[in-house]
């Protein structure tokens, strides 16, 4: 599947063992620290990921969209844009500019593009309520339930890294 980090926040309980998966907005640690050297090393980071020659490629593509997903409001126009909430961490992801271009994504739409083919989306919304059932405090107190969401997440349990070297996300 195409699913990026985002799509498995449910996973979060497993990795963090108090988060409410329900309120889980964003799973990636390492984007809401904010200490000036990090966010350097973030900056410089979403750079070399999101190079426009990189990114031509699939994975590296696929990379940089992990990464700058839930920033892409920076880049929007009128009321989708949030420079003025979010200046520094807008600066931070100032790379993540080529991805808009790229994708050529409607930074002004509030609701996500949907594919033209039903099957990808009936998939992802199969998994995604598969996610969010398996995937909740209730069901991981026995053995087999935590199992059970641990085998739909393992793949993406990098996600919830506070490490930024082990953490896909980005």
């Amino acid at each position: 599947e195409d699913l990026l980090c985002s799509h498995y926040d449910a996973c979060g309980i497993l990795y963090h063992n108090d988060k409410d998966p329900t309120t889980s907005v964003n799973p990636n640690p390492i984007a809401v620290d904010n200490d000036p050297e990090k966010l350097f090393e973030l900056a410089k980071y979403i750079t070399e990921t999101c190079d426009e020659q990189q990114i031509s490629l699939p994975g590296p593509l696929d990379e940089c969209l992990n990464l700058c997903q839930n920033n892409l409001c920076c880049f929007a126009q009128g009321d989708y844009n949030c420079v003025q909430e979010h200046k520094e961490m807008c600066v931070v992801y100032a790379s993540c500019n080529v991805v808009a271009d790229v994708k050529s994504v409607d930074l002004n739409s509030p609701e996500p593009i949907v594919a033209s083919n039903t099957d990808h989306v009936d998939k992802q919304n199969g998994f995604h309520e598969e996610l969010t059932t398996k995937c909740t405090s209730e069901h991981i107190k026995t053995q087999e339930g935590f199992f059970e969401c641990h085998d739909i997440c393992k793949a993406h349990l990098c996600c919830f890294s506070a490490d930024q070297r082990e953490n896909c996300y980005a």
